[in-house]
């Protein structure tokens, strides 16, 4: 999670919730495959080609664990929309809690098969400053999730060669491990390889462990309650965990709810302008 892939080409790039292409919400195709009968960058097509559905919106609670277990929570709501003449996928997310913090915005764009560049932004309104975010490895709020982690995953930016089948919490698995093709994108989102783990009925990646290129450290990805809403997908928590030598330096736990599909959106709720008058002024 061996093949030809296609030239790559940086400025067409949109990867992960490596998987981290999932965030919050997501789902897979419904076309059965035999497992015999599919290689694994057909597998990784299949799990990045995502229907996450349109005019979605989500609250999303986000708690980081110390080795100590003391506890960090955020809250945030969630938006995401669809432009598809562009082929872009706009998200922008606000914080509600804790009220120090209220406000405090991220806004995406995620373009996929272009050859425009993502985009990222992050509003801070009590300084009222807006910053570009130029590396995708950094993370968001001192979490374990990165701005790459965020990202729409884009199956075309790494090799994938298959390891093994597995079970994983009762459900059969591929296992497969990804290189990226490129050394910018290694070095923009921090992973010199990951190991996904790919549920054989419906595509998700449940889990995935991820190298970084820096630190020797490790990001494991895991994903449970995993349910659907109007035929999608839903990614109900999502918990990241960061090790060093095997030892826990942190973990951050992601859970989504009051998940919505198909919300009506003014494609301009999407935009910097709207990032700088926060969640109240929607």
């Amino acid at each position: 999670m061996v093949r030809t892939v296609p030239p790559y080409n940086n400025k067409s790039k949109s990867k992960c919730l490596g998987l981290c292409f999932l965030f919050v919400i997501g789902s897979a195709w419904g076309e059965q495959v035999p497992p015999q009968a599919i290689s694994p960058r057909q597998i990784m097509d299949k799990a990045s080609d995502l229907d996450m559905g349109d005019n979605a919106s989500s609250r999303v609670t986000m708690t980081v664990v110390n080795p100590k277990g003391d506890e960090r929570m955020h809250e945030l709501v969630s938006f995401r929309k669809k432009f598809e003449q562009e082929s872009e996928t706009r998200s922008i997310m606000f914080y509600i809690y804790p009220m120090s913090m209220k406000n405090v915005g991220y806004f995406s764009i995620d373009y996929k098969g272009s050859e425009k560049t993502d985009q990222h932004w992050m509003y801070t309104p009590t300084i009222q400053k807006m910053r570009k975010i130029g590396s995708k490895r950094l993370a968001i709020m001192s979490s374990d999730f990165s701005y790459a982690d965020m990202s729409i995953h884009n199956s075309g930016d790494y090799v994938y060669n298959t390891m093994k089948e597995d079970v994983l919490d009762g459900q059969k698995v591929w296992v497969i491990e990804g290189i990226p093709t490129d050394k910018d994108d290694e070095d923009d989102e921090g992973y010199a390889k990951s190991i996904f783990y790919v549920r054989q009925d419906n595509y998700i990646v449940v889990r995935s462990i991820n190298f970084l290129k820096r630190g020797n450290k490790v990001k494991q990805m895991d994903v449970a309650d995993i349910t659907q809403i109007d035929g999608i997908w839903v990614l109900g928590q999502v918990t990241m965990v960061t090790r060093k030598d095997g030892v826990e330096l942190s973990r951050t736990v992601m859970k989504s709810s009051d998940v919505k599909f198909n919300q009506k959106f003014d494609d301009n709720f999407f935009s910097e302008r709207q990032l700088t008058r926060g969640h109240d002024g929607h």
